[in-house]
């Protein structure tokens, strides 16, 4: 089954590479039917709950754009045509905070692909990073570790097998020791 969308092939290359669809709907803002006038005949819900539907104002268009239809024909997205640019967790480059790697996703969000990034804590830190927040990680305290992905500092933990020496001295954790 195909869908008469407005996108014009530049606009959906963009759209395919975007990972924020609502920043990308921004992007088609110029077609869409507010800007042409209430009413518009041939408009069509992008995106949302009623993804393909007509029409004429975007609060008939929950979660999406209410934009005109050019007749450009769009194929369905398919998880089998969907699928991230990589896969597997790595370096995101974040700077100075090297305590971040990501995921390359893709979703169908209607006919369309939206790929975009997950992200976590690598091993040996911890917390809640984000693409509004991609600096959210800090390191366990020393001489601690963590699981990749760790979201609290009680996550991590002293080693079995880790020795160490105080005034009483020299001792070694039996079992993994985890931070409260």
């Amino acid at each position: 089954m195909k869908t008469n969308f407005i996108l014009h092939i530049g606009i959906f290359a963009i759209l395919t590479t975007m990972p924020n669809i609502a920043k990308a709907l921004e992007i088609i803002s110029p077609t869409s039917c507010i800007a042409i006038g209430i009413g518009t005949p041939g408009c069509i819900c992008f995106g949302g709950t009623k993804a393909g539907a007509t029409c004429s104002v975007d609060s008939q268009c929950p979660g999406g754009k209410c934009v005109q239809d050019t007749g450009i024909d769009i194929d369905k997205c398919t998880p089998e045509t969907c699928k991230p640019t990589t896969t597997g967790w790595s370096s995101c480059g974040v700077g100075a905070n090297s305590y971040v790697e990501c995921e390359a996703t893709a979703e169908c969000v209607g006919n369309f692909c939206m790929h975009g990034q997950n992200y976590r804590c690598v091993a040996g830190a911890y917390g809640n990073p984000s693409a509004s927040n991609k600096t959210a990680c800090a390191p366990c305290p020393s001489p601690g570790t963590s699981a990749a992905g760790s979201t609290s500092q009680s996550d991590c933990y002293i080693p079995a097998g880790t020795t160490g020496s105080d005034s009483t001295g020299t001792y070694k954790y039996t079992s993994n020791c985890y931070y409260k």
